[in-house]
């Protein structure tokens, strides 16, 4: 039992990430962005990819609130810091309970914490300001390092599961340092309207974390913290959306755009031991987009819905992210 939950509570690592096009930010412009985003839970893709119903609640809503700071060095190099989803501020599950029916009452699930931070450059190759100059494609690859900020207390959560108050069996993100690569591609079909091809690898360092032991031996259940091995290895990312911005009135361009993306994960070890969570999602996710140019500071709001279409060990999340850029020139 300790095994699955500490695999179900991985999953939760759902992300509102910034899956940028090849497009860049003008030298000695800043743009900073602020992502909330709510995530709703009610069912999960199991080992045999069909969808089923979630063991330890009926649903879940979970709220995060993503931040960006990027800096046209020139114009065709940005200087990234990206945190997404960033802070999970409050969750919400309904209907919950608890599978170790510990003296001390039904304690009741919480996913709150912090992710880690990206940091890291975007290089354009191929574009109009890059070193190959070209008007029809455009190829930017980024490199940068996942800081993991993680601030969760295995022990504290184990004495607020005995005390009967809301606890948190895992932390929300991986919590390891992360390596990785970002590619990304735009076809330019004509002005305004393009195809955008995005890749991302991430590698995970092994590193010991504290997790929650349980012991559910009938009525004298207990819970401590312990300290074990984790070893991720990697996240893979596809996707492919098509793009289209036109002029909808003076200082307004309307966009729009629908994202199909397709995520896979090998098998997490712990302690040396193969946890059997290697999976994949795809998801489809339309958005619509307003970018306001009179403005004192061109601000850019951008709303998406991610809606799960497969996968496999990971739970069928329904998002909802609004992206809030604003820029500014120095």
């Amino acid at each position: 039992m300790k095994r699955f939950l500490i695999l179900f509570l991985l999953a939760m690592i759902a992300a509102a990430a910034f899956a940028d096009d090849a497009l860049m930010i003008p030298q000695k412009v800043m743009r900073f962005r602020a992502v909330p985003s709510v995530t709703i839970q009610n069912q999960l893709f199991n080992d045999d990819a069909e969808r089923t119903d979630i063991v330890l609640y009926e649903s879940a809503q979970i709220y995060d609130l993503g931040l960006a700071v990027e800096y046209g060095v020139t114009d065709w190099i940005t200087a990234t810091v990206q945190w997404t989803p960033g802070w999970r501020f409050t969750s919400v599950f309904d209907n919950g309970f608890d599978p170790f029916v510990v003296q001390a009452g039904n304690a009741a699930l919480k996913s709150t914490g912090l992710n880690d931070l990206f940091i890291g450059g975007k290089f354009q190759i191929i574009g109009e300001n890059a070193p190959v100059a070209n008007r029809t494609h455009r190829l930017a690859a980024s490199v940068g390092m996942l800081a993991p900020l993680s601030t969760y207390d295995a022990e504290r959560e184990a004495e607020n599961y005995l005390n009967g108050d809301p606890y948190q069996i895992s932390r929300v993100d991986e919590d390891a340092l992360g390596l990785g690569t970002r590619l990304h591609y735009d076809f330019v079909i004509q002005e305004g309207l393009f195809v955008n091809l995005y890749n991302e690898f991430i590698y995970y360092l092994p590193r010991d974390l504290e997790e929650i032991d349980f012991n559910s031996a009938g009525t004298g259940a207990t819970a401590s913290s312990t300290e074990v091995e984790y070893a991720y290895g990697y996240d893979l990312s596809f996707e492919v959306e098509p793009q289209y911005t036109f002029p909808f009135s003076e200082g307004l361009e309307l966009g729009f755009g629908v994202a199909a993306t397709y995520n896979m994960w090998p098998e997490a070890e712990i302690d040396g031991t193969g946890q059997d969570n290697e999976g994949y999602s795809f998801t489809v996710a339309p958005r619509v987009n307003l970018f306001a140019q009179n403005l004192p500071w061109p601000m850019d709001f951008d709303l998406s819905y991610s809606i799960p279409v497969t996968g496999k060990n990971t739970f069928a999340n329904h998002t909802i992210a609004l992206q809030i850029k604003n820029y500014l020139q120095f």
